[in-house]
């Protein structure tokens, strides 16, 4: 096998390996947006609305869910998450599925507790121009980004102590 052949193979299980995570990501914010926030007047799913209403696609009903918006964010997240996967390895990708779902628990937990915000480091709920959807998915992205960049750091380390070593 050649070494292009290869780099082939290695952008190919990237991809792959980095769309898991993306896919999770898009579908445990839009389900939470649908279900736990908003009434029948707001949209959930980001960063692009793919619906409105409190409807649940999981849960049954009629619902007002779009599958084309849904899938734009999805290839919107994987983008984001394929970057880092190229940046910081194959586990950033489970990271940052990881990373995602903690900010969103973190916003959760300070939504319950001061019931006007949550989120981190972006305020969402009521504190934001934005709404609550895209606030949720930029702080899930940005934590994505934080263990990325903890994950690159700790490899370029050890790397960095391999070359010593010798």
């Amino acid at each position: 096998m050649s070494d292009r052949q290869r780099q082939v193979f290695v952008w190919i299980g990237v991809a792959v390996v980095s769309f898991i995570p993306a896919w999770i990501l898009e579908n445990v914010l839009t389900q939470f947006t649908a279900i736990f926030h908003g009434g029948h007047t707001t949209t959930y799913g980001a960063p692009l609305p793919v619906g409105r209403g409190l409807e649940s696609v999981i849960f049954g009903g009629p619902t007002t869910f779009e599958a084309v918006p849904f899938a734009v964010n999805v290839v919107i997240t994987w983008a984001l998450v394929f970057a880092l996967t190229r940046w910081a390895g194959w586990l950033a990708a489970f990271g940052s599925m990881i990373a995602g779902v903690l900010a969103l628990a973190v916003a959760v937990g300070m939504g319950l507790a001061f019931d006007t915000f949550g989120g981190f480091p972006l305020p969402a709920f009521n504190a934001s121009p934005l709404s609550t959807s895209l606030t949720l998915w930029i702080d899930m992205m940005l934590w994505s980004f934080a263990l990325a960049a903890v994950i690159h750091r700790l490899r370029a380390r050890k790397a960095l102590d391999r070359v010593r070593a010798t």
